[in-house]
């Protein structure tokens, strides 16, 4: 039985897609690939089909996927729908999801939101996902955000940082009340101000001092009678006690907004540290700390990478132009053009 990572050579990232399909040829039930890591490596959208369409050709692979990383790719909204459909809803050990800087924007994120969506009959093996810097910022992408959080039953993280998401965000905190089971929440470099602040202070403990006067007064102005009626509404409220973590430095948060976030029960930080880099993409210099991480059963593993090659690149072109018309698999493809390229 396998029990390292599987690397491709760093020399050649244009063979690495090949690597990738020739190991999920090669697994067998008493070798699975719990793990499989395809990060920087330029994965496009019908690229992640071949893949897709590859592992679930064998139902024990599909049965043993529990680590999915396809972070520092260009997979579209396109790309995220296969996903969806074809992995999320058909994975059922699937945990941890990284599509973390892939240029997927709310569409794509709206494909992921309804896959993992117990009400939709979806997903509810997946207990990590990541989405920084997927390009899903302004009110639709807070809206969809939220919809994940109240309609997902299984999530304990979820990282959304670096989306531009503003004050909209508080979309996110109020559905924060209808969750019982998310534990962590990263929203770092974003564009949350005060209003963002104080909408999760009132949402993540019913013993926060936030009231409506320090809620409304940045943008309404109600008579004390009408602040006596909200204080009474908002103490009324549900308000989550799962969540233990709050990442949310680098915003535009104000002395205001810090101080209501001080003031309720969970950890909430507001430093500067960097975004959890024991599960971000890993590189061939974390290969000593990678190696104590691994699962007694084998993964694979293609590690970051640097930018594809010219060869690959006119590979991409070449063939998402020809697809159409001479629909052969990207293996195969892939394996007649390095082999007169290279």
């Amino acid at each position: 039985m396998l029990s390292t990572p599987f690397f491709v050579q760093e020399d050649k990232p244009s063979q690495s897609l090949l690597m990738l399909l020739a190991h999920i040829d090669n697994a067998t039930e008493h070798a699975p690939l719990p793990c499989i890591t395809v990060c920087k490596t330029g994965l496009n959208d019908k690229q992640l089909k071949t893949v897709i369409d590859k592992i679930n050709q064998k139902p024990f692979l599909m049965a043993s996927i529990q680590d999915l990383n396809l972070s520092d790719n260009v997979l579209t909204a396109v790309g995220a729908q296969y996903l969806a459909e074809h992995a999320l809803k058909k994975w059922p050990k699937l945990q941890n999801l990284d599509l973390n800087n892939n240029p997927l924007g709310s569409r794509g994120l709206k494909e992921i939101q309804q896959a993992l969506s117990h009400k939709n009959f979806g997903n509810t093996s997946v207990i990590s996902l990541k989405i920084n810097n997927i390009g899903c910022g302004g009110h639709e992408g807070s809206a969809i955000i939220a919809d994940l959080i109240k309609d997902n039953i299984s999530l304990k993280s979820l990282e959304i940082a670096s989306n531009q998401l503003s004050d909209d965000i508080a979309l996110v905190a109020d559905a924060l009340r209808e969750n019982q089971k998310l534990e962590i929440l990263d929203c770092r470099g974003n564009l949350v101000g005060n209003r963002g602040a104080l909408a999760f202070a009132q949402s993540l403990s019913s013993s926060a001092k936030t009231s409506s006067t320090s809620l409304v007064k940045t943008h309404y102005s109600f008579t004390d009678y009408f602040r006596a009626v909200l204080d009474e509404i908002l103490g009324k409220l549900p308000s989550n006690t799962t969540l233990q973590k709050l990442y949310i430095s680098s915003n535009n948060i104000g002395a205001e907004g810090l101080k209501a976030l001080s003031e309720t029960a969970i950890e909430v930080n507001c430093s500067e540290p960097s975004i959890t880099p024991q599960l971000r993409s890993r590189s061939l210099g974390d290969l000593s700390s990678l190696k104590q991480q691994q699962p007694a059963t084998a993964s694979l593993e293609v590690p970051t990478l640097p930018s594809p090659s010219p060869v690959l690149m006119q590979y991409n072109r070449q063939y998402n132009h020809s697809l159409e018309e001479n629909p052969i698999t990207c293996e195969r493809g892939l394996s007649a053009y390095l082999s007169s390229h290279l």
